[in-house]
């Protein structure tokens, strides 16, 4: 199964575009790399700053490079990443490079765009919705690319389906996901600049 991080570039991302002057697209990337991290437990947010409680699992290993940036110290900042990820080329291609690597040897039915929104689609419908689900959703509305796949009828309930999650103190760990998406939106926002 594909993660959050690898659905978002499937759905967000087109392949060779040049997203390095894209500031929110490219801290898109981050943030759901970050969520990848946070769901998988390797990452706890505390406040607006990360902290790394775990190695890397096998299966994240493409995030190898945003691991490696975020353990330089006990405790990062999130608007110190964002900081880190919108001056830094370098840091970004590597990320980048890997995400795209990590697609590359799937079978296309996996990477199938068309699977990836029904099933989507299917939980928000059903009620039966996956954390990574919601997340994903959370984040390409941010990025205005959820309406690419949803009618404006799909999208009002989609949007309504997280605040209701959001309150509901049963989803705890999943409100504190998408208040982190937020929050992670701002830091990127208020540090990111146009890189040419």
């Amino acid at each position: 199964m594909l993660t959050i991080t690898q659905e978002f570039m499937l759905l967000a991302v087109k392949p060779n575009k040049r997203i390095a002057s894209t500031s929110r697209l490219r801290l898109s990337i981050v943030t759901v790399g970050l969520m990848d991290l946070a769901l998988k437990q390797v990452i706890e947010f505390e406040k607006k700053k990360v902290v790394v409680i775990k190695e890397l699992p096998e299966e994240l290993m493409y995030l190898s490079s945003l691991y490696d940036v975020i353990t330089r110290k006990e405790m990062m900042k999130l608007s110190k990443i964002s900081e880190i990820y919108s001056y830094k080329n370098k840091e970004f291609k590597q990320l980048r490079n890997d995400i795209e690597n990590s697609l590359e040897n799937l079978p296309e039915s996996v990477k199938n765009k068309e699977a990836i929104i029904e099933r989507m689609r299917s939980e928000f419908l059903e009620d039966e919705l996956k954390d990574e689900t919601v997340v994903l959703a959370a984040v390409l509305n941010k990025n205005k690319e959820l309406k690419k796949y949803f009618s404006a009828h799909e999208m009002t309930s989609i949007k309504n389906k997280i605040k209701e999650l959001k309150k509901e103190e049963s989803n705890q760990v999943l409100s504190t996901m998408i208040t982190n998406i937020d929050a992670i939106n701002v830091a990127v926002l208020s540090s990111a600049v146009i890189i040419n």
